[in-house]
């Protein structure tokens, strides 16, 4: 009794094929995010708007974009503005495309993380 209790310990403290292969996947995320970070093109500035609105588009076209697209609302959300510092959403990124404080697809990508922080 006590060989088998520790063979089924020893069975499920061994990850499965699933959780490997999540494993797997995240470490390529890592490695692909670390390979556009070495990238001239990811932080290469834009002369223009077109191509970084044209991404925020394609972003925020998304069908689980559509919670994002605006500020939160401090009435649906107390306690919100207290414990959030810098408040982002994807109206707020657009404006800053348009007005330049956006000027790269890796700044584009830091605000975008910053709503998914928030």
């Amino acid at each position: 009794q006590q060989h088998e209790s520790v063979q089924q310990q020893q069975q499920q403290q061994q990850p499965t094929e699933v959780e490997k292969k999540k494993k797997r996947l995240a470490l390529e995320k890592q490695k692909a995010l670390l390979a556009l970070d070495e990238s001239e093109m990811y932080h290469r500035e834009h002369g223009d708007t077109k191509e970084l609105l044209a991404l925020y588009k394609k972003i925020s076209s998304h069908r689980t974009a559509v919670v994002f697209r605006k500020p939160v609302n401090p009435a649906e959300a107390p306690g919100y503005k207290e414990r959030i510092l810098f408040p982002m959403d994807l109206s707020l990124i657009r404006k800053m495309i348009v007005a330049r404080m956006i000027t790269s697809f890796s700044s584009l990508h830091q605000r975008i993380g910053l709503i998914c922080h928030n």
